[in-house]
This record gives C-alpha cells, structure tokens and sequence, in this order.
C-alpha cells in the first residue's frame, strides 16, 4: 500500500518513455517511410529522441519526489527499525531491496502496457491520417525497450542513492518524532512579501502578454527569456502570496483575532509556504501540458487544410519550349512513357497558358470551363490565383504559349496510378523542361509535419 503511488509512477513513466521511443512500429511511420524522397521519418525520430532526454529528466524528477513522499510517510517505521538494533546500513540495505523489487515489477508491467498501448495508438494514429490497414502489424521495439529499461535503471540508481543519503542524514529522534514535527513558519515583513508578490504578478503579466503575441511554437532566444519569466513570476506570486496575506490580515486586529482567524490563517500560511515550490512546477507543467497539447491539434487541422488547397488535382504537369517550338501534346507524350490518361485517370484536361508581350498570362474561356467542369469552381479559381492569370475569349495573334499544363485525377487504383505516372514523367521528351507534382508527393510532405506536430504534442502533453 505504502509504494502503490511510487509503483504507478513508475510503471506509467516507463509506459510512456516506451511508446513514444517505438516510433519505427507506428503505421503511420511506417507509411511515411515508403516515400524514398521524405526525411521526415529520421527528422521525427531524430528529434523524439531529443525529447526523450528532457522527458526522463521530467521523469526522474517526478520519481524521486515520490521516493522522498514515501521516505518521509515511513519515517517513523525505519526510526523503529534503528530503536530495534539494526544498524543505518541494514535499513538502508532494506529499501535498495524493496526498491529493486518494486522497480522491477513496475519496469515489467509498464513495458507490458507500453507495447499494448503502443499498438493502440498505432491503430488510432492510422484511422486519423486514412493509412492502409496492410501497413498495421503487431510488434514490439526492441530497441525501445533497450532504451527504456537502461534509462530506468539510471533513475532507480539515483533512488537508491538517494535512500542511502536520506537515511545517513537522519538522526534517530528525528526519525520517531517526524509526524509531530511543526513545519518552521519563516514569516517575511509585509513589505517584502508585497514586493514579491507584486513582482511576481508583473512578471507573470510579461511573460503571458509574450505568449499571447508570439505563441507557444516559436522557440528563439525570446522564447526562454519568456518561459524564465512565468517561472520566476510563478515562484515569487506564491512565495509571496502567503506572506502578503497574512500580514495584511494582521494589520485588521478585529478579523485576525476573530473566531479562530488566527489559526486559520496560519495554517493557509504554513500549507502555502511548504508547497509553494511543489505548485510553482504543477502550474508550469499544466502550462506546458494545455498550451503544447491544444496548438499540436489546432497546427494538425491547419496543415490537414493547407494539404488540401495546396494540390487540388492528383496530378499536375507543368512543360515549357522556345518560342520557335511547337504544340506539346502532354497526352500523347504521357501514352508513351506508359500512362495512357484514358486508362489510370477519371478526369484530365491538357490546355495551354498564353502571355503577353507584358508577361500577364491568360487562359482561355474554354479551358477554363473545362476546370469548372472537372473541379469545380473552387479548383479552377484555385489555378487562376496561384498563375494570376485573366480570362481571354481566345488567343490573340500578338500573344505565345508560356507553359503547357497537364491536370488529372486517378481512376480506381492511386497507387498504381501514381507509379506509372512518375515513371512516365521521368522520360518526356520534346520540352525545354518541365515540373510536376502529386497530390500524393505533398500529401505525403505535409503528412509529415502533420504527424511530427502531432506525435511531439501527444508526447509532451501527456508527460506532463
């Protein structure tokens, strides 16, 4: 009963560390990696791995302050244990042990979770970026759980030398008498504590009015002088706080020496005084937890959205020539390469984009019409914004071809669509060059960051 509280921080932490460090058994990641011209597998990886590192200092944190919670709970226990005859280092000996035990029970059940959980979030991560179920498959990370259990380890080596300090240190009486002990009030004068307590509110002012004009993502020098900010400010308001309110209520005679005031707010003095560095931590990670956890969802929808209106059409190929060039039949020269529009597409349109002696390009009415018909309006402006290109009725002598465009949507099979495309557009011949791009090629691009913001405010959050 006394370690339940340490057991279960313990196997969650371990639980966590393990999920978010099994990237490679993510389907998502998985789906990611297929795409040979992404980096942003070894990007998310690369930088899970960094956070890792600020995560177990998060973790060790939290661990040891639950060690030192169940330390002082059995304080009189092991001081009985000592009246009894056993020597500093036979109860120091005996909670290594009931710490290895406990350690490595938690280490197995968090582990067992983690790999359960680690499948969950597979299956949840797929259904919300619409990858292919034949991607998912049950398995465990093996390197994950290398890297877990060595971390672990270190932390409950710091447990155990921390028991061993704690006991050392401890005199006898101390020991028996710990549950009766008064917590020393340090009551600072009014005047300092309105100092820090002002103070601390005018700090906590800058940082968040920092927060509110550049937000929580954009990490720069500016960004730590802001978080050092709503710290400092957070421990001075409640360093402050009790201080301050109790010397202001001293000032009232009539209210302090009411009823049992006097006690009361002593008491409120002495639970603030004792906890307000434990409270300064708790609002920081609350902030952290709130704030990266909200902009991780609302980045995640707008990128979903950018991915949509940046490639309205599965396919896009754009080819140029000299003037003295002629017609560039995109259509023909796709069939030869080994995509025949008419068999991998359910729509297409080829269609030229003139320009004047000015630069300003037009499209014709009739190719424009065409867009609408196949796209809708929103995907023919679309094409008219991103060129800036004017309606024209029809090509006028003075006026030259300045692109040849080639749009299309995929019949039943993406996929394979999608492949004898790109190889068919590794080999046109007849332009001076040319560009393209897919749907699927900036799906993927934007996915990317999608599930980096994602996974990284998942992870942070939830730690938290």
């Amino acid at each position: 009963r006394d370690y339940g509280v340490y057991f279960l921080t313990v196997a969650f932490g371990v639980c966590l560390f393990y999920v978010f460090n099994a990237l490679e058994t993510q389907s998502v990641i998985r789906y990611l990696a297929q795409n040979p011209r992404s980096s942003t597998v070894e990007a998310i990886q690369r930088l899970i791995g960094i956070l890792s590192v600020f995560v177990w200092v998060v973790l060790a944190f939290l661990i040891l302050y639950a060690s030192g919670f169940l330390v002082r709970r059995r304080a009189r226990e092991l001081g009985t244990y000592l009246m009894l005859g056993m020597e500093r280092r036979q109860v120091a000996l005996l909670l290594l042990a009931e710490t290895a035990v406990t350690a490595l029970a938690a280490l197995a059940v968090g582990l067992a979770l983690g790999v359960v959980l680690s499948q969950a979030l597979s299956l949840f991560t797929a259904g919300l970026f619409a990858v292919p179920m034949t991607f998912f498959a049950f398995s465990v990370s093996l390197p994950a759980l290398g890297k877990t259990a060595a971390a672990f380890a270190a932390i409950f080596l710091l447990v155990m030398l921390y028991h061993a300090f704690a006991i050392s240190r401890r005199r006898l009486i101390d020991l028996l008498r710990a549950r009766r002990m008064n917590q020393q009030l340090k009551v600072r004068s009014l005047g300092a504590s309105v100092v820090l307590f002002l103070l601390g509110c005018a700090l906590l002012v800058v940082a968040y009015a920092m927060l509110l004009t550049r937000g929580l993502l954009r990490v720069d020098d500016l960004f730590w002088v802001m978080i050092g900010l709503g710290s400092l400010g957070t421990l001075l308001f409640f360093r402050g706080l009790s201080g301050f309110l109790l010397r202001l209520c001293q000032t009232n005679k009539k209210l302090y020496y009411k009823n049992l005031n006097l006690f009361i707010l002593r008491q409120f003095n002495a639970s603030i005084n004792t906890t307000y560095r434990s409270m300064t931590v708790i609002c920081l990670l609350l902030l952290l937890a709130i704030g990266i956890t909200a902009t991780s969802v609302g980045l995640n929808n707008t990128v979903e959205q950018m991915a949509v209106e940046a490639q309205p059409q599965d396919v896009e190929l754009i080819a140029w020539q000299d003037e003295e060039g002629g017609a560039l039949d995109l259509p023909a020269i796709l069939k030869e390469g080994g995509f025949d529009p008419d068999q991998w597409c359910v729509r297409w349109h080829a269609f030229p984009l003139y320009q004047d002696e000015t630069g300003q390009p037009y499209l014709l009415q009739g190719d424009y019409d065409a867009c609408v018909s196949a796209w809708g309006q929103a995907g023919a402006d679309a094409f008219l914004d991103n060129w800036g290109a004017q309606l024209l009725p029809q090509a006028e002598e003075e006026m030259t071809v300045s692109r040849w465009y080639f749009l299309a949507d995929y019949a039943g099979d993406p996929q394979g669509a999608e492949e004898a495309f790109l190889q068919a557009a590794g080999e046109i011949r007849g332009a001076d060059g040319y560009q393209y791009s897919t749907r699927q090629a900036a799906w993927m691009d934007l996915m990317g960051t999608k599930v980096l913001v994602l996974f990284i405010g998942l992870y942070l959050g939830v730690v938290f």
